[in-house]
């Protein structure tokens, strides 16, 4: 689409849809002038002869002057009566219910907030070249938006800047390769935004549920070092996530409910957090989850619950504490590798939901797990059946020593409650 419009620009640049824009004194509004093309008429305020702001100056609350219907065309303003519009203020286009299409000048640099809020029967929306940020809430409850273009140069897109337009219609080189920020919500629940998204300047540490509920396939953000919160939460049809090595967290609910089937921080080595319910319900998950090269000292409640796929998990030796349910309802078969001592285990953190567990503990720490209160004796029999669970998960070079806990009799010290009796803990 974006190489469509570029071309289509180029034929009507020269020309806007009513006529030539005129300027003239006006007082109101806190404005200095007003322009109108025929059809338009908008307060404006002037800095100087070279920066203009579209609506009242920034910083003053109130409407701005707007009077008019139809397709709003300010490419031209500068050439016909000299206005080089450079920024907009808080709402200065907004709620205005006859607006269908607008054309923004290439001079215009920013806008702030709400600039097109309320629209709703606004369905196209064309960015001037010179943008480089878009405001808070420019287009929200723009119910009608279907098609907008993206000036390469864009760098930052603030929160709720697009919030819940199913309507609109985005593909990946829609998106211009600049970005570096992308607010809070900003393209939340934009179903119809799909494929394989990538924003190689993407960085910005602020912010969550930028893509909560699109329709992306993919989203590669090479440069990005903090996964923020909810940042595809329930974005149904994503498959793959790949940011940089060099992540130090991973927010909230980053990919709960999507079907995400591989990610591996395998050399994240200096990850450090994972939110609560990060991976939850991601149950087409299915590589091997290795963090053991990670510095992460805690597996908070829920992270990895319902991973139906996942079958080996591998945490670091600064790892110690495992929250509630935080890996629980397994249905299969699972080993666990724990690269350091026992961590302290919340109530239900194993909990199974026919599944079993094999749990395998970093054979230079064995003094550690043997002094543990976590561990009992290992009975009669239960080395074979380690082995032989051991096998069936593919897991080799499993070594039974000494003394390592099996669920018996329906409970076990380990977690705190019971277990399937095919659960085991071993040591490699």
């Amino acid at each position: 689409m974006k190489k469509t419009l570029i071309a289509l620009f180029g034929l009507a640049a020269a020309t806007t849809v009513f006529g030539a824009w005129t300027v003239e004194p006006y007082t109101g509004n806190y404005c200095t002038h007003k322009i109108s093309d025929g059809n338009w008429e908008i307060g404006v305020y002037k800095y100087s002869d070279d920066k203009w702001s579209l609506g009242r100056p920034v910083g003053h609350n109130g409407s701005s002057y707007i009077a008019g219907s139809g397709v709003l065309d300010l490419r031209s303003v500068a050439a016909d009566c000299g206005v080089v519009l450079k920024v907009s203020n808080n709402g200065a286009l907004e709620s205005i219910s006859g607006l269908t299409e607008v054309y923004l000048p290439d001079s215009l640099e920013s806008t702030t907030g709400n600039t097109f809020h309320n629209c709703v029967n606004l369905t196209k929306a064309i960015l001037g070249s010179g943008m480089k940020k878009l405001g808070e809430r420019a287009f929200y409850r723009c119910s009608s938006l279907s098609e907008v273009y993206l000036p390469e140069g864009l760098e930052e897109i603030q929160a709720l800047a697009f919030d819940g337009l199913s309507k609109l219609v985005l593909t990946p080189e829609d998106f211009p390769s600049t970005l570096t920020t992308i607010g809070n919500c900003a393209f939340r629940n934009c179903s119809s935004i799909t494929g394989d998204l990538v924003l190689p300047n993407f960085t910005n540490p602020n912010g969550g549920y930028q893509f909560e509920g699109t329709g992306l396939t993919s989203l590669t953000v090479p440069a990005l070092e903090n996964v923020a919160e909810g940042i595809l939460f329930n974005a149904k049809n994503l498959k793959t996530f790949t940011c940089s090595p060099n992540v130090t967290n991973i927010g909230y609910r980053a990919f709960q409910n999507t079907p995400i089937v591989t990610f591996n921080p395998g050399e994240m080595r200096k990850l450090k957090t994972i939110g609560q319910e990060a991976f939850r319900g991601c149950t087409s998950l299915t590589t091997s989850f290795d963090l053991s090269k990670s510095q992460l000292e805690t597996v908070p409640t829920y992270a990895f619950v319902d991973l139906q796929k996942v079958k080996s998990i591998k945490f670091p030796k600064t790892l110690k504490h495992l929250g509630s349910e935080c890996l629980g309802y397994n249905k299969t078969s699972r080993d666990v590798w724990f690269m350091g001592p026992p961590p302290t285990v919340d109530n239900s953190a194993l909990k199974s939901n026919g599944g079993s567990w094999l749990l395998i503990a970093g054979c230079e720490f064995a003094d550690q797990w043997e002094e543990s209160e976590n561990v009992i004796p290992l009975e009669e029999g239960d080395a074979a059946k380690a082995l032989k669970l051991a096998a069936e998960l593919g897991v080799t070079g499993v070594k039974p020593m000494g003394k390592w806990t099996y669920q018996a009799g329906g409970y076990t010290h380990w977690v705190m409650e019971e277990l399937p009796k095919a659960t085991l803990i071993s040591i490699y």
